[in-house]
């Protein structure tokens, strides 16, 4: 629940870019560093005031340089519990506030307050009293967990990601632009993963269709059943490497997978990319989940669509 709010401007040159610039740039931090963690404590000492505190049970301060988070945590709310991290992941820019406060409330217990603090250009300042629901509202594994089990990135394959490094293309055709229309038409299947549910047999057909792709049965078209399978697990029935694939990797798994049967009523099955998990690791039995990413881009055009990423089993 949120408590209180305060927000402080400071009219400081410490981040810009300019347009069609793919970097931005930075002044010195030894002249800005001030100017922010003066603006955070004002904030923070605001919010708490609004909010009838003297102090809070933990602090989460984002900033793009060290200074605030380490000054404002250790005087605008002491005798806080601060959460360090940045220590893990360095800053991740607009995300950064959630991140920090999605760790903070991975331990934290009903009752316990949260200062958020975000300092730049400025600062803005959050109190949060944690509600008695937030055991079961953690539905996800923990940050420190995620961040824990990541891999080490190569600097190359950044840079290739990063589109800061040309390489040869595939060689086969580029992919088609997507089309408005036809995103539009199929909107449930494009966005919340729908499919058709059979009346007949109760089985799912993917992509939704008027025919049950499992007893071969038409359906209501007046009233077509849905079901969307976005938040189950799948398995693994089948794995291809492509090797001729647009993505800035030297090849990618294409995984088909069959979904959990959650309602008694038939799986769905799923043909996608296989994410944050290298091709030679997918294995058929595998369990995954899926995620909502970027395909490729066409014509300026950004193509999104599910893949399947590894389950650990507590990932809901």
């Amino acid at each position: 629940m949120l408590l209180a709010r305060a927000g402080r401007t400071a009219e400081v040159l410490d981040r810009w870019r300019l347009p069609g610039e793919r970097h931005d740039r930075v002044w010195d931090e030894r002249f800005t560093a001030e100017i922010l963690v003066a603006a955070g404590r004002e904030a923070a000492r605001r919010a708490l005031a609004d909010a009838g505190l003297d102090a809070v049970d933990h602090v989460a301060v984002a900033s793009a340089t060290p200074a605030p988070p380490r000054r404002c945590a250790a005087r605008s709310a002491a005798p806080a519990r601060t959460r360090k991290i940045e220590r893990l992941t360095g800053d991740t820019g607009a995300a950064h506030p959630g991140l920090l406060l999605a760790a903070a409330l991975d331990t934290a217990r009903p009752g316990e307050t949260v200062l958020l603090l975000s300092a730049a250009e400025g600062a803005d300042a959050f109190v949060f009293r944690v509600g008695d629901g937030v055991r079961d509202a953690r539905g996800g594994r923990p940050v420190r967990a995620q961040l824990a089990d990541r891999e080490d990135l190569g600097y190359g394959r950044y840079l290739r990601w990063r589109g800061l490094l040309d390489v040869q293309g595939p060689a086969r055709p580029a992919a088609p632009s997507p089309a408005a229309p036809p995103m539009y038409r199929r909107a449930g299947w494009k966005y919340r993963l729908e499919g058709a549910r059979c009346d007949a047999c109760g089985g799912v057909t993917t992509p939704p269709s008027r025919v049950c792709a499992v007893c071969g049965v038409p359906g209501d078209p007046a009233a077509p059943g849905k079901v969307s399978l976005r938040d189950r697990v799948a398995t693994v029935v089948s794995v291809t490497r492509d090797r001729l694939t647009t993505m800035p990797e030297t090849d990618v798994a294409v995984v088909v997978a069959d979904f959990d049967d959650a309602d008694g009523g038939g799986s769905g099955r799923l043909c996608a990319y296989a994410t944050d998990v290298r091709s030679d690791a997918v294995r058929v039995g595998m369990k995954m989940r899926p995620v909502f990413r970027r395909l490729w881009t066409t014509d300026a055009i950004h193509n999104y669509f599910w893949k399947l990423r590894p389950w650990e089993g507590d990932d809901r």
